[in-house]
């Protein structure tokens, strides 16, 4: 009867972790205490400990195209979308946006073109530059808040990743890692490609 609860018991364990599909983490990897990483046919778990708090990462699977007139990428089926402007993108899970594709001019006379294109009340917490990718790409870890005249003390932590095109235009992906993680956004990254004569 023991050995019966004991696989019973490590069954439902089995299930549930497979099962937990898109689980998301708003953990900074540069924080990280420790890790513990399992692989099975479907998916990639990792577990980050980070400040006392656990957070699980599953490679997401994006199979859903999103084709536009300038570029195309991929993201998970059970993610929408909503076309704002041409090419410009809000992406949503559940209905509540999560992140964003937008193209935007590249300042060269600015000091900083790539960090000037951030939203107002933003503090740049990590950035580096990227390779792989089709052209110079950078990523930065920032974090947002309200104005102080709102009252509000609440904090998102976003990543962006901008892609600079011959230095005169910059496509710029970006997530709330409260619902995604920075691997799985840099998934999504690899999978952005320019349309033929952008």
């Amino acid at each position: 009867m023991r050995k019966l609860i004991v696989i019973l018991s490590m069954f439902f364990l089995l299930v549930l972790t497979t099962s937990c599909g898109e689980k998301v983490s708003n953990g900074n990897s540069n924080q990280q205490a420790g890790s513990t990483q399992y692989n099975d046919e479907n998916s990639t778990a990792t577990q980050q400990t980070d400040a006392g708090s656990t957070n699980k990462s599953i490679e997401l699977l994006l199979d859903k195209k999103i084709e536009t007139s300038s570029y195309s990428v991929s993201i998970p089926k059970s993610w929408s979308y909503e076309e704002v402007n041409s090419d410009i993108l809000n992406l949503k899970k559940d209905n509540v946006q999560i992140g964003g594709i937008y193209i935007q001019p590249y300042y060269k006379d600015v000091e900083e073109p790539v960090s000037s294109l951030l939203p107002n009340h933003t503090e740049i917490i990590d950035s580096k530059k990227l390779t792989g990718f089709f052209t110079e790409t950078q990523e930065m870890h920032v974090v947002s808040t309200e104005p102080a005249v709102s009252g509000d003390s609440n904090s998102e932590n976003w990543i962006y990743v901008f892609f600079v095109k011959d230095k005169e235009v910059v496509y710029e992906i970006f997530f709330n890692t409260k619902f995604i993680d920075e691997s799985n956004i840099l998934n999504i990254a690899k999978s952005f490609k320019l349309s033929s004569g952008t």
